[in-house]
């Protein structure tokens, strides 16, 4: 909208994405269909919204796709070289290399790491310029990272032919590990915000650790749990204002078939289901909750039938039962106040029992309740019925 008057800025048959950048003044647009598994060449374009102006990229492989997000980075992956789209062009950034292990999404830095063809044992780190440094010589494997901190972490071969982690901070190495083994698909990393502490977990090894990045015990490691299996972290949902020591995740402890919901070694709840609970770690300098939901009555990952709890100070409480939805987003910040739930529902009638969490209690409004009409809102809902 400009002026009063909508202005048009694209127009396509087929489905296609739209991406805005972070600055909200161009979109970039690619289809939305996309055959993972190959090179997969389309048209990609670039508006600049202020402007009105319309960029095409043609022939570009929309399944190795990456970009900035202030679009001043937009790259693909095609014949083992990486290509940056740069006025109306793919611009060659390097050649001669295996897919690129990281994604420009989140390097502070904006760079590549990837392995020559030739040189399938050795990590290098490509600038955008053109520019080339060997970082590693006896490479093993990459461990991918979705932060913008200036971390980097793989593994290599030592002097005694041993697989070690290796951890860089700042382009200075922070530590060297023997214990932590697996390759890229059985090795993860965990950073959630405010923390001291960078995580890796390894299938492998069925084991939790966390290595210091600052104060006296910087580059220490620590093993925080383990005799775990199919471990993910909630860093995305981990919310701190204040300094943050702990990593919220889900796990299996070995020989369980339910996750078990865990903040560092401690179990919160042991366990929560199988179809992939979720959690969230509100920290807000003079309080500290979780809140999180367990999936024990889903006999379908598509079953919804989910038991919603607050875990402070140490105590579960239970908030509502069998919930088939609630009104907007789960409103972690003030603890589910003002909610709107919809429990208990009839799957043969088509309806449920509507109650509203109000000053920490449960209230019935209504019964028959078909859903909600949602208008985004976290305290209110209008009904249909």
């Amino acid at each position: 909208m400009k002026k009063g008057k909508s202005i048009s800025l694209f127009k396509e048959k087929e489905e296609v994405e739209y991406i805005l950048s972070e600055a909200q003044d161009k979109l970039l647009i690619i289809p939305d269909s996309r055959n993972y598994g190959k090179e997969d060449l389309a048209n990609v374009y670039l508006i600049d919204i202020y402007k009105g102006t319309n960029t095409v990229y043609s022939d570009v492989n929309i399944n190795s796709f990456d970009y900035s997000y202030d679009f001043d980075k937009i790259c693909y992956f095609k014949n083992n070289t990486v290509y940056q789209l740069k006025d109306g062009n793919s611009k060659v950034i390097v050649k001669g290399i295996e897919k690129p292990y990281n994604y420009i999404t989140f390097a502070s830095d904006k760079v590549i790491y990837a392995s020559k063809t030739n040189e399938p044992t050795s990590l290098y780190r490509f600038d955008f310029n053109g520019n080339e440094e060997l970082v590693s010589d006896t490479f093993v494997d990459f461990v991918e990272f979705n932060i913008e901190e200036d971390l980097l972490a793989y593994t290599e071969k030592n002097s005694e032919g041993e697989n070690i982690l290796k951890i860089k901070q700042n382009g200075k190495i922070l530590g060297e590990y023997e214990d932590i083994q697996g390759n890229r698909d059985k090795l993860n990393e965990a950073l959630p915000s405010k923390s001291k502490y960078w995580y890796f977990f390894s299938e492998e090894n069925k084991k939790l650790w966390k290595v210091a990045l600052e104060g006296g015990k910087k580059g220490r490691i620590e093993l925080v749990n383990e005799n775990i299996t199919d471990f993910s972290d909630f860093t995305y949902s981990q919310h701190s204002k204040a300094e943050n020591d702990s990593l919220l995740y889900r796990a299996k402890i070995d020989g369980n078939d339910y996750y078990s919901l865990f903040l560092d070694g401690n179990i919160i709840n042991k366990n929560i289901g199988k179809y992939y609970p979720s959690a969230h770690l509100e920290n807000n300098g003079t309080e500290s909750y979780i809140i999180y939901n367990d999936t024990l009555s889903q006999t379908s990952y598509e079953d919804d039938n989910d038991t919603y709890h607050i875990w402070e100070n140490g105590k579960d409480t239970v908030i509502v039962k069998n919930i088939k939805d609630y009104s907007g987003y789960t409103p972690y910040v003030n603890k589910f106040e003002k909610t709107y739930f919809l429990t208990d529902y009839d799957e043969s009638k088509g309806t449920g029992t509507l109650k509203q969490y109000l000053n920490g209690e449960l209230k019935d409004i209504d019964s028959d309740v078909k859903g909600f009409v949602k208008n985004n809102t976290i305290s209110f809902s209008t009904i249909f019925r």
